[in-house]
């Protein structure tokens, strides 16, 4: 049956006699169609309306019949009366001048047969791929096969909303949502494809400006699906011009990633031209640029599928290409760990070494020091005793810095503080003492110094402790000794060795007269390490030294 052609709104009456009650009206290319229908004492009967385009209520596109979508009528036996508003939203505001058809519905699904058969085929497809990637997710957790399966779930979602469908399963009465659907699904099916591109050629790694410039343009669809509050067109032509620049600027991350060299360019660039090409064929068929025919149809879901399809082998190839790479990495780790163990084992043999010589040192230091105590022995004169003793206290300072080398994991830095504890050890039961030895307080950083410092401040402190012991205490009611070793700042100590004796007699802080060669010693090492030192009569004689403390020390 056809209507008699006419714009805006038409009534007819219509008298069935052939007891066929389901009918389906093929709506033209017009935007929206009302249609209400009426029994003969004008009763309502049925009341349906046309979407935007692509699909309409209850509607699907129709294999070879350009006049869709479809909306399925209840026409009862009889004469009825049916009133149609039309409405258009298209740039030219002119109203088409196609014919809208009755067809019976019977005629309509043997039509839609094998359209039928191919949404099955590509549905089944695209299911297999979801279930296939949704696997390789739970067997390796990345996101970008999470992403890749949610992705198709919604294109075929997509697909199924173009075709009709859904409007058919699932929200038959919806007329709103019918009439956005589409509209709504096309940006979602942007963004994740954007993400997907992101993930695919690692564009965060090679590119991090085009994932700005990418999220910017999922960003500018906001304003667009808040205007289609108001007016839906606004959705629509956003969905028809945006993917422009999506095109832009998929072409660009291209480009970038292969100068990058991502050895899976290619299962990219093949895959997405697929997808681009029927996305834009459909888009011109529907701005009526091409003819709307079998191909124009159904380019766009075969693109879709063609794409799944070699993305899916590329996520494989994915897979491929990091387990080769592990396997390389895990290569170079087990030359690199061959060539670690290689030099543990020479610097363990260097460090076996370097122990032995200190011992070796320490050792030819004693029998220098028991060669000075048998001369010591048979030497009768008392100041050759004492200079004989004088030698033997300085190369037992030496003695101890190479011993707490050889004991020590460090076969370079000595801790200052159990230094110097030892030290005074050896100085108290090396001096015999009539009387009763002095109070010794000691306040000491654990500071870590190195032999080229530690042997001279070991001489130092070995001479004023030492002289300490003869000098100070001689007839002293009160017998204190204090010494401290602190760290100043990152890059300086301070030592101080304060007694409790009457002083040095004469002895100036400015231009010294050194009357033993232990205080020239004491200042030429200090000189020698750069230092400072200082000289006070402070109930006692109080030496301030302060030098330089490398990070080397540390």
């Amino acid at each position: 049956m056809l209507f008699s052609e006419g714009h805006g709104r038409q009534s007819f009456w219509l008298e069935n006699t052939s007891g066929i009650e389901d009918w389906v009206l093929a709506t033209g290319e017009y935007d929206t169609l009302q249609v209400v229908i009426y029994d003969a004492n004008g009763k309502l009967i049925d009341e349906n309306r046309g979407g935007w385009i692509f699909p309409s209520v209850k509607g699907r596109h129709l294999l070879g019949i350009p006049q869709s979508p479809l909306l399925e009528l209840h026409v009862p036996k009889g004469k009825s009366r049916i009133d149609l508003v039309f409405g258009s939203k298209r740039q030219d505001n002119k109203l088409t001048s196609l014919v809208p058809q009755l067809f019976s519905s019977a005629s309509i699904h043997k039509s839609m047969y094998y359209t039928d058969i191919l949404m099955a085929l590509v549905s089944g497809v695209l299911l297999a791929l979801i279930v296939y990637n949704l696997l390789l997710y739970f067997s390796v957790p990345e996101v970008i096969y999470l992403l890749y399966v949610v992705r198709e779930v919604v294109f075929l979602v997509l697909w199924l909303t173009a075709y009709g469908y859904f409007a058919v399963w699932l929200w038959p009465e919806s007329y709103r949502w019918n009439e956005a659907s589409i509209w709504v699904i096309m940006p979602i099916t942007g963004w994740l494809t954007a993400e997907f591109i992101i993930r695919f050629l690692t564009l965060n790694k090679v590119a991090p400006h085009l994932v700005r410039y990418g999220r910017i343009w999922m960003l500018s669809y906001l304003p667009f699906f808040a205007l289609s509050w108001i007016d839906l067109s606004f959705l629509i032509y956003a969905n028809y011009y945006l993917p422009v620049f999506l095109l832009i600027w998929v072409v660009r991350a291209m480009r970038v990633s292969e100068k990058a060299g991502f050895s899976l360019g290619h299962y990219f660039k093949i895959a997405f031209s697929f997808y681009l090409v029927g996305a834009f064929i459909t888009i011109l068929s529907q701005l009526a640029i091409l003819p709307v025919n079998t191909f124009t149809l159904h380019v766009g879901m075969f693109g879709v599928l063609i794409e799944a399809l070699w993305f899916s082998v590329g996520m494989a190839e994915r897979i491929n290409l990091f387990k080769f790479q592990a396997e390389q990495r895990k290569g170079e780790l087990g030359i690199k760990a061959a060539e670690n163990l290689a030099i543990q084992r020479n610097l363990e043999e260097k460090e076996l070494l370097l122990k032995e010589i200190h011992h070796r040192v320490k050792n030819n230091l004693q029998v220098i020091y028991s060669l000075l105590s048998l001369q010591k022995e048979h030497t009768a004169e008392v100041n050759a005793r004492a200079a004989l003793e004088n030698s033997q206290s300085r190369i037992m300072s030496m003695i101890l810095v190479h011993q707490n080398l050889y004991k020590t994991d460090d076969l370079q830095k000595v801790d200052i503080a159990n230094y110097i504890s030892e030290l005074l050890k050896n100085v108290t039961t090396s001096l015999d003492h009539e009387n009763e030895g002095p109070h010794i307080e000691m306040a000491c950083d654990s500071i870590m110094i190195n032999t080229d410092t530690a042997i001279p401040v070991g001489l130092i402190l070995n001479e004023l402790i030492t002289n300490a012991y003869k000098h100070a205490f001689h007839n002293q009611l009160s017998k204190r000794l204090l010494i401290k070793a602190k760290r100043l700042g990152s890059h300086k100590i301070a030592l101080v060795v304060h007694d409790s004796g009457p002083g040095i007699a004469g002895f100036r802080q400015t231009n010294p007269i050194f009357n033993s060669l232990g205080l020239r010693l004491v200042y030429d090492l200090v000189h020698q390490l750069k230092g400072e030192i200082t000289y006070e009569h402070d109930e006692g004689s109080k030496f301030s030294i302060t030098m330089p403390f490398s990070n080397n020390d540390k």
